[in-house]
């Protein structure tokens, strides 16, 4: 009986055992069975079966046969690859030995991707291109990939252009996640093509709107369809200029009809969201998402008032009880993924959608009716767009803030650091809150203190605001004749707070800004990742030559660091994090990783990696660092096993990092 283990067994057996159990059987079931469990392959695993194989009439074999070729990893057999890839008749067997081709990352493979660029099938294409993308900066390379750009598959156009052409965002403008102050909470009447021109580029997050409906309504009058959809073009370019790179805009239409002259003519039917749909596109925004918007029948005109008298065929016209909100994103080669990792993550959480959310593209919402608009757009239509599509903001935050302090004040309180600990930091709360608050969010708190029980985050809360007052109390004595008065003005209100409340205020709103940036610990660990694997390479004197990270192509710089031997690039994940923190093992799943290094690990952790084949350095262990070795030595990666006084010799090589 075929099992798991059995296959295993003979795997590790050698000497060809699997290729002899491959001809004890022949339906497709079995050997589909036996390519898939084979797992890691040793260096000498026997494949000399496997090209028999790829005469198979059964698709899914030949899949998994070229996989394993793939795993193999030898020069060898990349011919026999490229036979697959260029006449293989399913295309997804063709797709993998185009991958299997690229993952050997050999320069005779190169040749072969070159002449798969030229292959009809786009997917085919694009996984050549995947594979080439390795190579990038060597001159050949460029100059086979950069004339795709031109290519007739929108796909294709948009990968070359992504890698080569793109613009680089200018790195003073300002980040993504921030708005301009001038444009919150404000309500602007005017031409919405003015107005916009009056606003800087990448300015907004998101647009919601509902353009005029051509002349079915008495607010809209243009002199044809045609101009009407050119001067909707001219407006969502101006929309386009000013929304971030990647983000949102939500267009509400509808088919309209147009009433006829007399009987004698037929009224004109318009399908608005379908024609205005290539002027999006072309201007470069891409398609998302069609929502159909579902209104009760009685609240709609009757269509279908004729034809139930008289039922006659053609004559049929149903009640239109849909509109469309047609989703488009302003075009980007970002992944969505970069749009929502521009946010901390406690706004990504204080952010979530709440349970009770649509789980289909139809939206049953009743329309609203007002005396003066004949078009408002119902409360939950918007609550709905801004909820799925839009981050909540630190300026919340600091509004809500004012407002506890103006309130104090006027009550005749003072803003003391008691006040604060009895507003902010009161047990009514959340730990969550407690936590944000006070500027050291749960997973700062779990780093310092291996745990984020609520009764240690209301201890390390309350303490890091009395280290807070004393340092206020301190600069002060010390500084007498410093003075600062803050004043707070809100809604025709105005307080003022002394030296000590005003230094209360300043802070709060900086650790609060500092938390939703993602904490001090977050931040530094980022900062810290490529010096501290540069910093082991040093200790076990690995050449520069295989920890260069200038090396690594574009597309693959996502990664924390790379150790390199030869064509090989080993990715490693680095996370400064507490023990049994979930990111760890997400991280080495997401990324594929092949090197694990982390501050702590628990024993969960380690079986995950053990499980994955993934090599782990747990730094926080007596010597840990010193498993950097046996990673090295696994890798083949030269180096030399340090011996020493460590203290002494890191200060001499993080001197030499950072004069660099």
């Amino acid at each position: 009986m075929l099992t798991k283990e059995y296959i295993k067994d003979l795997k590790s057996n050698g000497n060809g055992a699997i290729g002899h159990l491959v001809k004890d059987y022949k339906d497709s079931g079995s050997l589909t069975f036996i390519l898939e469990n084979l797992g890691q392959l040793p260096k000498d695993f026997d494949g000399s079966f496997l090209p028999e194989l790829l005469t198979h009439k059964n698709a899914s074999v030949r899949l998994w046969t070229v996989k394993t070729f793939g795993k193999l990893d030898k020069e060898e057999y990349l011919a026999t690859l490229k036979e697959t890839a260029l006449n293989d008749t399913d295309t997804t067997v063709r797709r993998e030995a185009v991958s299997s081709i690229g993952r050997m990352r050999r320069k005779k493979g190169k040749k072969i991707l070159f002449e798969i660029l030229k292959d009809k099938d786009p997917k085919i294409v694009s996984q050549a291109i995947r594979g080439l993308l390795v190579f990038k900066g060597e001159e050949e390379v460029d100059e086979h990939l950069k004339t795709l750009v031109n290519h007739e598959n929108e796909m294709v156009r948009t990968v070359i252009y992504k890698e080569y052409f793109a613009e680089i965002n200018d790195k003073n403008s300002q980040p993504h996640t921030e708005s301009y102050d001038y444009l919150k909470n404000v309500v602007v009447n005017a031409d919405n093509i003015e107005a916009m021109k009056l606003l800087k580029d990448e300015s907004i997050h998101l647009t919601f709107t509902s353009p005029p409906y051509y002349n079915a309504r008495d607010y809209s009058i243009y002199p044809s369809y045609k101009h009407y959809l050119e001067f909707l073009a001219d407006v969502f370019k101006e929309v386009h200029r000013i929304t971030k790179e990647g983000r949102f805009l939500i267009v509400n239409t509808s088919p309209i009809i147009i009433p006829r002259i007399s009987r004698a003519h037929s009224s004109k039917r318009y399908p608005i969201p379908f024609d205005i749909h290539p002027y999006l596109m072309e201007m470069g925004w891409e398609f998302i998402d069609d929502i159909v918007w579902l209104k009760p029948e009685a609240s709609v005109k009757n269509r279908i008032g004729g034809f139930m008298q008289h039922r006659k065929p053609l004559g049929y016209k149903p009640n239109s009880v849909t509109e469309y909100l047609m989703v488009y994103r302003k075009s980007t080669e970002k992944l969505l993924d970069w749009n929502i990792k521009q946010y901390d993550w406690n706004t990504i959480l204080e952010s979530k959608v709440a349970d009770g959310y649509e789980t289909t593209n139809v939206w049953k919402i009743d329309p609203c009716f007002d005396k003066v608009h004949s078009a408002v757009f119902p409360v939950e239509l918007c609550k709905r767009v801004i909820q799925y599509y839009s981050y909540k903001e630190f300026l919340q935050f600091a509004i809500d803030f004012f407002k506890k302090v103006i309130e104090a004040k006027l009550a005749n309180q003072d803003v003391t650091i008691d006040w604060y600990k009895q507003t902010f930091l009161n047990r009514s709360l959340s730990s969550e809150e407690i936590a944000i608050n006070s500027g050291l969010n749960k997973k700062t708190i779990t780093n310092m203190y291996n745990s984020a029980s609520r009764e240690i985050v209301i201890d390390a809360s309350n303490e890091h605001y009395d280290v807070l007052y004393q340092s206020i109390s301190s600069l002060i004595e010390a500084q007498p004749d410093i003075d600062l008065t803050l004043t707070i003005k809100f809604r025709g209100v105005s307080v003022e707070l002394n030296i000590n409340e005003s230094l209360i205020v300043i802070n709060t709103l900086a650790v609060k800004r500092s938390a939703l940036r993602g904490g001090l610990w977050s931040t530094a660990g980022k900062r810290v990742e490529k010096y501290l694997m540069a910093t082991l390479c040093k200790v076990f004197s690995v050449p520069f030559e295989h920890f260069d990270q200038s090396k690594i192509p574009p597309s693959m710089r996502e990664v924390d660091f790379y150790l390199i031997k030869g064509e090989t690039y080993s990715r490693c994940e680095v996370k400064m994090m507490g023990r049994g923190n979930p990111e760890s093992a997400d991280a080495i799943f997401a990324r594929e990783s092949n090197v694990f290094v982390a501050d702590k690990l628990s024993d969960l952790n380690k079986q995950q990696a053990d499980m994955l084949k993934v090599k782990w350095v747990e730094l926080r262990g007596e010597d840990g660092y010193k498993r950097f070795a046996t990673v090295l030595q696994q890798l083949d990666i030269p180096h030399q096993d340090f011996s020493g006084d460590l203290d002494k010799h890191l200060d001499k090589i993080l001197s030499e990092l950072l004069d660099k």
